[in-house]
């Protein structure tokens, strides 16, 4: 992951207003590869 979406994902993790769907993020990182799919999905 790159520095810069490394830096998004702290700004969102700080704001307290900003609601984020744990599940939703997992299913999107894990839909990105197949590793990820089998290390992120059940």
């Amino acid at each position: 992951m790159t520095e810069g979406r490394l830096e998004n994902l702290m700004v969102l993790s700080c704001e307290n207003d900003v609601k984020i769907d744990s599940d939703t993020v997992i299913n999107t990182f894990a839909n990105n590869s197949s590793m990820l799919q089998k290390a992120l999905l059940y």
